[in-house]
């Protein structure tokens, strides 16, 4: 086990481990590495302690993690390259064109604004669905705790009242799952 750790550490401080996330022998493994990927699977979700974990038991999801991954550093790199520009051409404004501040500031914000416009549709879609997970979580049944009224207990000076809830889970029977 250990000797899987230090070879991770000695290949690159950029090492990505891949293996069953749920295993206590992968720990150290794990631990050693930048980024550690699961391919457990379902079965070993709440077992797994990986980074990323894929929920289906086979290799082809490490392809589209990294196809994401690759997607992701185009569009920062993109983004980076816009404020950039905006960023030298204000800077540049205020050395050749006798900027102030003022128009090297908005020269310098126009980059920014110019991300957020290539973004704003990714921000507003990215919104509504977590409106949307938050709509159907909030309008879950749930139950009522009807609590009984026992009485009343002094604190500091004031009254509170005491509430006594029933028990949610009878001592008979068993738990399945969460």
């Amino acid at each position: 086990m250990a000797a899987k750790a230090n070879a991770i550490r000695g290949l690159s401080r950029r090492a990505i481990w891949v293996g069953d996330g749920s295993a206590a022998e992968a720990q150290t493994s794990m631990a050693a590495s930048a980024v550690s990927i699961s391919v457990g699977g379902v079965a070993n979700l709440l077992d797994d302690s990986a980074d990323l974990i894929l929920l289906q038991s086979d290799l082809d999801g490490l392809l589209t993690v990294r196809q994401l991954a690759q997607a992701h550093l185009s569009r920062l790199r993109a983004d980076y390259r816009k404020v950039y520009v905006a960023n030298l051409v204000g800077a540049a404004g205020a050395f050749v064109a006798g900027f102030g501040s003022l128009q090297a500031g908005l020269a310098s914000n126009i980059g920014a604004g110019l991300v957020l416009a290539s973004r704003w549709n990714d921000l507003r879609c990215l919104a509504r669905a977590s409106e949307r997970r938050d709509i159907i979580r909030l309008s879950a049944p749930t139950e009522e705790l009807e609590g009984e009224f026992i009485g009343s207990v002094s604190h500091d000076g004031r009254e509170e009242p005491l509430v006594e809830f029933p028990d949610l889970i009878d001592a008979g029977s068993s738990i399945d799952g969460v």
